[in-house]
């Protein structure tokens, strides 16, 4: 469990625990797995009120890249009811343990990019700055959306909102019509970002494996019962969000 994950559960935030899962049949194999999907990167600057060491609030401007992402909930339940169908006695419900979110500097031109190595997100700056923080932004997205073991809470700035940034594009009510409720909101904010430079982001969690523990003779592979968690694939990486260079008055 990364470290964020475990502050969102200190912070008062009840992560999803596993249940017993049993086979009834043999040939059970293990369930599809679906990625995290539209991930987006947007860059932004904004200027927020930050507890100091000594406990003092000190206005510091930051820039950052807000990566978002949809989690197919309803979708992954359906993979997941269908071991139910082959005779396994497990809850059909996604329970998400844990994240990995990496970043690819991007240099070169639009015609011909550069792409660097895929390396893990400064989870530990995002853990500071939260724990700096004296409170947490109201949340821009909607209640339905949220899951706290992936939807990073936000700092609140002193000028603007997360309307735009704390949220995900496809989430957007339009014409009165409510979205989806099938999905969740994947969400952190990279603060280890520097004005000119272009980042690229993609995401996979981590979750529960709804066939731990089956005796190896029901399962088509026996392997399926070792670990009590599965890692889903990668998301196709978000376009390059290139972060803008600070001007003089910010």
């Amino acid at each position: 469990m990364t470290q964020l994950a475990t502050r969102l559960s200190v912070l008062g935030l009840t992560l999803l625990v596993p249940l017993a899962a049993v086979a009834e049949e043999t040939g059970i194999g293990e369930p599809k797995w679906l990625p995290v999907r539209d991930v987006v990167g947007t860059p932004g600057r904004a200027t927020f009120s930050l507890n100091t060491p000594t406990g003092r609030p000190r206005s510091r401007a930051l820039t950052f890249v807000a990566v978002r992402g949809l989690v197919p909930v309803a979708e992954q339940e359906v993979e997941l009811g269908k071991l139910v169908g082959k005779g396994a006695e497990v809850q059909a419900k996604l329970f998400v343990q844990d994240f990995e979110c990496e970043r690819q500097r991007v240099t070169g031109t639009a015609a011909k990019p550069r792409y660097g190595k895929w390396t893990p997100v400064d989870v530990e700056l995002a853990i500071r700055i939260l724990d700096a923080s004296p409170k947490f932004a109201k949340e821009p997205a909607a209640e339905w959306l949220i899951d706290p073991t992936v939807t990073m809470p936000l700092p609140p700035a002193l000028q603007g909102s997360w309307k735009v940034l704390g949220t995900h594009p496809k989430t957007t009510e339009k014409s009165g019509t409510p979205p989806a409720t099938g999905v969740r909101l994947f969400r952190y904010v990279d603060f280890d970002v520097e004005p000119g430079q272009q980042w690229r982001y993609r995401v996979r969690l981590e979750v529960v494996n709804p066939l731990f523990g089956v005796p190896a003779e029901r399962l088509a592979d026996p392997e399926s019962s070792k670990g009590r968690t599965r890692r889903t694939p990668w998301s196709e990486p978000s376009d390059p969000a290139s972060v803008p260079r600070a001007t003089r008055r910010q």
